[in-house]
């Protein structure tokens, strides 16, 4: 019952003894009737109370999180006057475009202007670079990689937007020895109409139906036909029937036309059943079943003229695509038997010859994988001794691997121990049967076995399983999940001295997050002082043979390196922590003596803080993803 209904009903029946205490503060000598009054007033005065208490509590969530969107805010607001300072184009581009992202939904007009400082900054780079041979000091093949995600960004924003980005970006002709293309260009377009037709299905048909019409791969505008499914059934059956008509009409498919071939005849209907249901839901097939038989009729003459062609030539290359493209084909044989019956006899031809055209050492694996399916030990321990030497340990250890997935781990173990002479190779597959056990114990929550198991194990190895079995008990028992991580930290406490050690941390604090976000702090914040000596280390090396992802001693953000692979550690973390302490986060982050540092951490939080529910950023998570997602060119 709610607090204000709770205090009517008790003062409706009878005062409690509560009230009259309450009431006995009425000054003597009033009547009866007054003192009900005054109780009567009294008790409002309590009800109103309640209620206010009520609708405080009631909106202090909102608040709450109406106050952190202002403190992100006012971070976000700082990083973008920071982002001028760096010298890198790709930095200020990076920085800027997350920025603007995020600014959209609370200041358009200011978003729309730092898009346009993006859309300057590449141009100038790209468009008019006079640079004829790629050098690590140019910044243009970095920004030609980001030219795709940023487009698919601002479709998402506004189609016309992107679409003026890419003219006002396309690159010079000296470029060309970065390895662009009139290619490249073309998939760049068809992934900008993939985005547009989010929003604008119609003009993402035409756009789709022009690249046709120039002669461009029915593949490269396989993304718009799936965007159009979801959007507009009508403008997807009309691509669809484009992109039929153009693959039954050429000679022979490519390899890629051929894949593509078969998943868009996978769209037609497969039986009568399919089409009397379809037809008895008034629903639309993308495509009719004629179609997609003559699309799959294509793809099997397609895999047959590769094959004939990997026999005649011996070219390992034909080879691997012949017998790739008809394992498809086998893979659709249930559809392709109901779709095109016509066509199965010669594919299962064409399938059995395919073992002329195995490598022999595929054959072998092959071999072994169907016995094993067979899931008889005694049957691989009979066959071992009768296949090559290099593929005897394979036939024993993958007979231990049944005796032990059959519950049968001591057998397991004399299998090793008797059939693999090599002692490292026997040490790692025993290695291998005490880590199946060890995660089976964690997985089935019997951690007390768990942790018998665990005295054969690393350190590192230990504190990946005591993390995980406070990770599964921290949902009903944060008292023991606290006591396992605490558990855990001993294992890898004190000052820094190894890349392990410093992993092994790291998720000890990541587990603490949602346990005793104090502690995660506590372990992050130790190390921090480590990691500012590495990274001065990183810049001095790298900065000093310029292999690419350091330019004028500032390191490119998102580049893959070893200081930017601990960056995404810190950055797990203090994104979760954010929400409990945003203000020691900042303090934290402050810490961090790169400012290129301080920014790759601040990319990561601040998206999570701000970015609306559905927004571009989660849809084209290129440019707010994880730092191993921008590889930049390295010279060599």
């Amino acid at each position: 019952m709610r607090p204000c209904a709770f205090a009517l009903s008790s003062y409706g029946c009878k005062k409690t003894r509560a009230v009259r205490s309450i009431c006995t503060g009425i000054p003597q000598g009033t009547t009866s009737l007054e003192k009900d009054m005054s109780c009567n007033k009294y008790l409002l005065t309590l009800v109103l109370a309640a209620l206010g208490g009520v609708t405080a509590f009631a909106q202090g969530v909102p608040s709450a999180e109406k106050e952190l969107e202002q403190k992100a805010l006012a971070m976000l607001n700082e990083m973008i006057e920071d982002a001028r300072s760096f010298r890198a184009p790709e930095n200020r581009v990076r920085i800027l475009l997350i920025s603007a992202d995020l600014l959209w939904r609370y200041d358009e007009k200011r978003a729309r202007a730092l898009l346009t400082e993006v859309m300057n900054i590449v141009s100038e780079h790209v468009r008019h670079s006079g640079e004829a041979e790629p050098v690590s000091g140019n910044p243009a093949p970095g920004l030609l990689q980001m030219r795709s995600e940023i487009a698919q960004l601002l479709a998402a924003r506004d189609p016309q937007f992107a679409h003026d980005f890419l003219l006002a970006t396309r690159p010079s002709p000296e470029l060309r020895g970065y390895g662009y293309s009139a290619e490249y260009e073309t998939s760049i377009e068809a992934t900008l109409a993939q985005a547009i037709g989010k929003k604008d299905p119609g003009r993402a048909l035409h756009m789709a139906e022009e690249m046709l019409a120039a002669g461009k791969p029915p593949q490269l505008v396989s993304g718009i036909l799936y965007t159009l499914v979801e959007k507009d059934l009508s403008a997807a059956q009309k691509l669809a029937a484009s992109l039929t008509a153009r693959l039954l009409a050429e000679g022979r498919l490519s390899q890629e036309s051929a894949h593509f071939a078969l998943s868009l005849a996978a769209m037609a209907p497969v039986s009568d059943e399919d089409v009397a249901r379809a037809s008895q839901e008034k629903s639309k097939s993308l495509l009719s079943r004629a179609e997609a038989r003559g699309l799959i009729d294509k793809a099997i003459r397609t895999a047959q003229l590769e094959f004939a062609a990997a026999k005649s030539q011996n070219d390992p290359n034909a080879r691997s695509n012949a017998v790739n493209l008809l394992g498809i084909l086998k893979s659709m044989m249930p559809m392709i038997e109901k779709s095109s019956p016509s066509s199965v006899a010669a594919l299962k031809r064409s399938l059995a010859d395919v073992e002329q055209l195995m490598d022999p050492q595929q054959r072998m694996w092959e071999d072994l994988n169907v016995l094993a399916g067979k899931g008889s030990v005694d049957m691989l321990l009979e066959a071992a001794p009768k296949v090559s030497v290099q593929m005897r340990n394979a036939y024993y250890q993958r007979a231990a691997q049944v005796a032990r997935d059959q519950g049968n781990v001591e057998r397991a173990r004399q299998i090793i121990n008797d059939s693999i002479p090599n002692e490292w190779e026997r040490r790692q597959a025993l290695m291998q049967i005490e880590q199946y056990l060890l995660q089976k114990s964690i997985s089935e929550g019997r951690f007390d076995e768990a942790r018998r198991l665990l005295t054969r194990f690393s350190k590192e190895e230990r504190v990946n399983a005591i993390t995980q079995m406070a990770n599964m008990a921290q949902s009903g028992n944060k008292e023991l999940a606290a006591q396992l991580l605490e558990e855990a930290w001993t294992l890898v406490a004190g000052a820094v001295e190894s890349r392990r050690q410093l992993n092994s941390q790291f998720q000890v604090a990541q587990a603490f997050v949602s346990v005793k976000p104090e502690r995660s702090f506590e372990i992050i914040e130790a190390t921090i002082d480590k990691y500012n000596e590495l990274f001065g280390a990183t810049c001095l090396v790298e900065g000093f043979e310029e292999r690419g992802s350091f330019r004028e001693q500032e390191m490119i953000l998102y580049n893959g390196n070893s200081a930017t692979s601990y960056l995404y550690q810190y950055s797990a973390c203090l994104a979760e922590l954010a929400r409990v302490d945003l203000e020691r986060v900042r303090s934290v982050v402050a810490r961090f003596s790169r400012n290129e540092a301080r920014a790759s951490i601040l990319l990561v939080i601040l998206p999570r803080l701000l970015r609306e529910p559905d927004g571009p950023g989660d849809r084209f998570g290129g440019v707010h993803a994880g730092f191993h997602r921008y590889q930049p060119v390295r010279v060599k």
